[in-house]
């Protein structure tokens, strides 16, 4: 690991072909797969370098709404959240909701699993209440019939983005490689 950690240098600059390595996908998935090594690690400082640094790239490259980029911000607010940044994490975990809602709408099981995943870092009942208030109108009597409903709502959200993801697959989706050589050209 420290050999591609001195490759990479403080700037992530290389003489390779004159070009940044940033500006090739395959090495910005080795430095996400270095980051995720280091957070392993509990190197949580040098894991955030690393995560930056493939975000960055990942937004010139592929646009701050590919699901690798929104991939990539995820990791960062889950590395930022165990590091004990809770601000910045939460602003980044709900920039990759918004980005999910962007690419897939409110209700696909996508968009579903952020929105839980910014509930459970907030840990706040209200806005599980508000999510329910504003998709089903339903007001539960007590705290155990709104986790029901909410369970229940999860499931089938969790059916009904299946069920488009498969849609999409049949349709032959569009990959950010597609995107990338798409920029390319």
């Amino acid at each position: 690991m420290k050999d591609l950690r001195d490759k990479l240098g403080p700037d992530g600059d290389s003489d390779l072909q004159g070009a940044k390595l940033w500006d090739d996908l395959a090495t910005l998935q080795c430095v996400t797969n270095l980051a995720m090594c280091l957070q392993d690690l509990e190197d949580h400082e040098e894991a955030e370098i690393y995560y930056r640094r493939a975000l960055e790239g990942y937004e010139e490259q592929l646009g701050e709404h590919s699901t690798t980029t929104l991939s990539a911000v995820y990791n960062l607010a889950f590395l930022l959240e165990k590091s004990g940044k809770y601000e910045e994490a939460l602003t980044l975990f709900e920039r990759e909701l918004a980005g999910m809602e962007h690419l897939y709408g409110p209700d696909d099981f996508e968009t579903t699993t952020s929105r839980t995943n910014v509930m459970r870092f907030k840990k706040e009942l209200p806005d599980i209440v508000e999510f329910r208030n504003r998709k089903l109108g339903i007001q539960p009597e007590s705290e155990a019939a709104l986790a029901v409903e909410f369970q229940e709502l999860m499931e089938r959200r969790i059916a009904e983005g299946e069920a488009r993801r498969n849609q999409r697959l049949s349709d032959g989706p569009v990959t950010d490689w597609v995107l990338y050589k798409s920029k390319e050209g």
